[in-house]
């Protein structure tokens, strides 16, 4: 491990890593790695995951693989990584309550960065449903999302959503 840290950390100089922040490693992609000779590392390791050898070479960092340039297929089948993306919509949108969920809209996933990944995990209302978000989710007391459609017009949700958990405004 000490061995595929140094070499890591070399092609990180390289590619503008300084000190503990490792975000520039989002930007890289498989072609640009595979030029700083990462490919036998990945392959042999990590199943050419460049999220699952970063992770495992650097578990002091605080990864969040929707980062990344290109998400791989398996993340949004991941419960832990949708949890943590769902965590960190909270984080941004200051999300308090479950009625906080209904302003959240496609527009804001794609600024925060989860869109692809709620997409291809079915979209955000069935990511909550499966979460343990979901305890809080549609709460009986909670008013139908019907009515809150016909109360917020400028939330970029429609019924659909809430039916199959694809959203016109997600297509982006």
């Amino acid at each position: 491990m000490e061995n595929q840290r140094a070499f890591l950390d070399s092609i990180g100089a390289k590619i503008g890593v300084k000190g503990n922040d490792l975000s520039p490693w989002y930007k890289v992609d498989q072609s640009t790695l595979i030029k700083y000779g990462c490919r036998s590392l990945m392959v042999s390791y990590y199943e050419s995951s460049h999220y699952a050898m970063l992770k495992e070479v650097y578990p002091e960092f605080d990864w969040m693989p929707w980062k990344f340039k290109r998400i791989p297929s398996n993340m949004a089948i991941d419960d832990e990584i949708l949890v943590k993306a769902l965590s960190h919509i909270e984080k941004v949108k200051a999300i308090k309550s479950s009625e906080g969920w209904y302003r959240v809209s496609s527009n804001d996933l794609k600024k925060i960065g989860v869109l692809s990944l709620l997409k291809q995990a079915g979209g955000l209302p069935q990511t909550l449903r499966r979460s343990n978000f979901s305890q809080t989710f549609f709460h009986p007391s909670f008013p139908h999302p019907q009515t809150l459609l016909r109360l917020r017009r400028d939330v970029a949700w429609d019924i659909s959503l809430f039916k199959s958990g694809v959203s016109e405004g997600m297509n982006e």
